[in-house]
């Protein structure tokens, strides 16, 4: 196997530095100078290999966008052939899998960014899009019967119950929070 290049390898770090700025300051107060000051390079070489902070934000999101397609991907791969829905509620809500300090504030910090710049909006809500509908197919595949409108609804509010719980999960005990909102997602689950 080949050898990364020196470039990617340090874009890497500079995009790295980068997501640990957007972290601790936003995306607005994630300057070039604290980037640089981050990585341990000097300003100018960000520029030679990652570009200005447009370039660093697309990269940034870019790899969100692919980190979450991934995580869904290895979601799927879990579970099991029938149950599946079950299977998704006993995932999402296992306290083990909750999301770090960090994700949680990346994911707030590009939420505050969206307001202002479309582009980040449409790519956020299509990655929310996709949870729902990922989720809702798995929903209607087990409930033939159940009314579209219904399984949607059920889908949504399960999604937004992990974001909730999955957001909370730092600021207090997650064991219980998340058996709670797993309890609540069953219960919404049997409504279909």
């Amino acid at each position: 196997m080949a050898r990364p290049s020196k470039k990617a390898e340090r874009t890497e770090e500079i995009i790295d530095a980068y997501e640990r700025c957007v972290v601790r300051f936003g995306v607005e107060g994630a300057t070039l100078q604290k980037v640089a000051d981050e990585c341990g390079l000097a300003r100018p070489l960000l520029h030679h290999y990652v570009g200005n902070r447009e370039d660093l934000l697309d990269a940034l999101i870019a790899r969100f966008a692919a980190r979450g397609e991934a995580e869904g991907a290895e979601l799927q791969r879990y579970l099991p052939k029938t149950g599946r829905s079950r299977a998704t509620i006993e995932l999402l809500f296992d306290a083990r899998y909750a999301s770090s300090s960090h994700d949680i504030l990346l994911y707030q910090a590009l939420m505050v960014a969206a307001q202002e710049r479309p582009p980040l909006s449409d790519i956020l809500r299509q990655w929310y899009e996709s949870f729902v509908d990922d989720l809702g197919g798995e929903l209607a595949a087990e409930h033939p019967g159940a009314d579209a409108g219904a399984v949607r609804a059920v889908a949504t509010g399960i999604v937004a119950m992990y974001f909730n719980a999955d957001s909370m999960a730092p600021l207090m005990p997650a064991a219980p929070l998340f058996a709670d909102s797993k309890a609540a997602a069953m219960r919404l689950l049997e409504t279909l």
